[in-house]
C-alpha cells in the first residue's frame, strides 16, 4: 500500500500550523515581517533600533520514521549556503522545527542535546567541509562557523 502522499499531507499540515503559530505570535508590530517559502520555510524579519534587522530562518521536518544525522544533510547545506553568504551578519539565526524521533546516538541528537564530544565535532567539521566544497564556500575556516554560533 503507497502512503507517501499522505505522509506528504501530513508535513504539509505541519508547517501549515506552525506557521500559523508564528504569525499569531510574531506579527505584534509594523516592524516585523513573516515570509513562508522564503529562503526556508519560514523567514522572519524583525527591525530594531541598536541592531537593525535581525532575520531567523526556520525549516520544519516532519516524519513518522526515526531519523539520524544523515536526514540533517539538506538542512545543514541550506542553512551554510545562507550563512557563508553573508558569514559577518551576526543577526542572522537557524532553527530547525522537527516533528520526528531522533536516533539516540545518532550525531544529530548530540549537536541537538548540546553534547558535542570530541568525536561527533569532528563528524560535524567534516560535514560541513565537505558541503562548503560543494556550493563554492571550501576556503571558509569550519572553525570560524564554529566558533560564529
Amino acid at each position: 500500500m503507497r502512503t507517501g502522499g499522505q505522509i506528504a499531507l501530513r508535513g504539509y499540515s505541519y508547517q501549515l500550523l506552525y506557521s500559523c503559530y508564528i504569525i499569531l505570535n510574531f506579527l505584534d508590530s509594523d516592524k516585523k515581517i513573516v515570509k513562508l517559502e522564503g529562503i526556508e520555510d519560514i523567514d522572519t524579519y524583525r527591525t530594531t533600533i541598536n541592531d537593525g534587522e535581525i532575520v531567523e530562518f526556520i525549516q520544519l521536518k516532519y516524519s513518522k520514521n526515526k531519523k539520524d544525522s544523515d536526514f540533517f544533510d539538506n538542512v545543514l547545506k541550506n542553512f551554510l549556503e545562507v550563512y557563508l553568504g553573508d558569514i559577518n551578519n551576526s543577526n542572522q539565526y537557524f532553527k530547525l522545527v522537527y516533528n520526528m524521533a531522533i536516533s539516540s546516538r545518532s550525531n544529530l541528537r548530540k549537536l541537538i542535546n548540546g553534547e558535542l564530544d570530541q568525536k561527533s565535532r569532528g563528524y560535524w567539521g567534516n560535514k560541513i567541509k565537505k558541503i562548503k566544497t560543494k556550493i563554492g564556500f571550501g576556503k571558509v575556516s569550519v572553525l570560524m562557523i564554529f566558533i560564529n554560533n
